[in-house]
Formats: C-alpha cells, sequence, structure tokens
C-alpha cells in the first residue's frame, strides 16, 4: 500500500494517484512509455528535470564520416590538378610551347604569314636597319633560346647580287630563323619563319637560297 502524502488515505501499490484526493503518490512505480520515462506533473508544478530520450543520434560519428570524405575529395582533386598541370606543362622530358618570335622592331610587314613545309610559317617585312643591327636586336631579345646558326651567304638573283644573313635560334620543341637580305638593288628585306625545331634544317637549306 502506498499512503498519500496529502490526505493519508492509503492507496494500492501501483496507484499514481490517490484515489481520494487525486494527488500525486511518491512512492508510486513509474513505468516506461515508448523508451521515454514517465514523469508526473502536477498542476501548477514544474518538471525536477526533463524526460530522458532513448538512444540518440550519433553525431560524432556523423560528422567524423563527413570529415573522412572531405579529406578523399580534396586529395582526389589535388591528384587530378597535379595531373592536369603536368600534362599541360609538360612533364619529363616534355617541353611547352616558346611562342613565335618577335619581330624586330624597326621592320615593316610586306604581307601575311604564308605556310612553309613541315608546321612552318613565315612572314616578310621591309626594314632600313643592317643585318649587324637585326642580328644584335635579336641576341638581346631571345631570352631562353639558343642560337645553332649564324652564317652569311652571297647569292645571285635575276642578275642581282644579295648578301643573305641567317640567323637561328631553338627552345624546347621549338625553332625560329631570321633570314636578312641585303640587296643594293632592292632594299633590305627580313624573313622571319618560326616552326616545330625536327624540320629546321630543311628551312635552313630553304634560307640559304636567298629568295
Amino acid at each position: 500500500m502506498v499512503r498519500c502524502p496529502k490526505c493519508g488515505k492509503d492507496n494500492p501499490d501501483k496507484q499514481r494517484f490517490c484515489f481520494w484526493c487525486k494527488a500525486g503518490l511518491l512512492g508510486a512505480e513509474v513505468p516506461a512509455i515508448g523508451g521515454y520515462e514517465y514523469i508526473e506533473v502536477r498542476a501548477g508544478a514544474q518538471p525536477s528535470e526533463k524526460p530522458s530520450k532513448g538512444p540518440g543520434i550519433p553525431w560524432v560519428k556523423i560528422i567524423a564520416v563527413l570529415s573522412v570524405v572531405a579529406l578523399v575529395g580534396a586529395g582526389a582533386y589535388l591528384l587530378i590538378s597535379r595531373k592536369g598541370d603536368e600534362g599541360a606543362g609538360g612533364g619529363e622530358g616534355t617541353q611547352q610551347q616558346a611562342g613565335p618570335p618577335p619581330a624586330y622592331p624597326g621592320a615593316s610587314p610586306l604581307g601575311t604569314a604564308t605556310g612553309l613545309s613541315g608546321g612552318w610559317s613565315a612572314k616578310p617585312y621591309s626594314t632600313s636597319a643592317s643585318a649587324s643591327t637585326i642580328k644584335s636586336w635579336y641576341a638581346t631579345q631571345m631570352s631562353g633560346w639558343t642560337k645553332v646558326v649564324d652564317t652569311t651567304r652571297n647569292v645571285s638573283y635575276l642578275g642581282q647580287s644579295h648578301t643573305v644573313h641567317i640567323i637561328a635560334y631553338t627552345k624546347g620543341d621549338d625553332a625560329m630563323v631570321a633570314q636578312i637580305i641585303e640587296s643594293t638593288s632592292y632594299g633590305n628585306m627580313l624573313w622571319l619563319m618560326y616552326g616545330p625545331k625536327a624540320g629546321l634544317s630543311e628551312i635552313i637549306t630553304l634560307a640559304e637560297t636567298g629568295l
């Protein structure tokens, strides 16, 4: 039997409220319902503690899994980016394209670039500068390039004598050839040629003919 603390009447052991005055019985058993502990709250009173819930959501495990996924994703991105840079920038044994060489600033274009064999192109310029001046200018401008040819030839064309100066530079897989023609009859001309290093010998042979 459970005695009511308010009216002093006796009640059965499992009685939660006094049969006589309806007051809560402190000694009554409190059943657990659906994983929640039943807490009696009398009118006008505040519960001493909140109901305790069953097993909570494992937030720590969720955060740990998300962190691992983020790290794996970041690592994969860096690996792909690195491989992309190696493919674009050239890994070991691969050279980046150097780009077209600069044109001598004292020369005037005579037309558009023309295509040559082996992926080479050529563009003609007229100039009043001497061959030595042009060659000196290129010597200061071709940083990172290697001079591989510097020759001078006398060529006869249409009954006229011409002095032909040829300089060639290479950088990686690229090459450039500057052909400077000095002529007393036609004035000076500069042919600027650019293309793959593999075809350089053929272009040098072509340039040596003079025109």
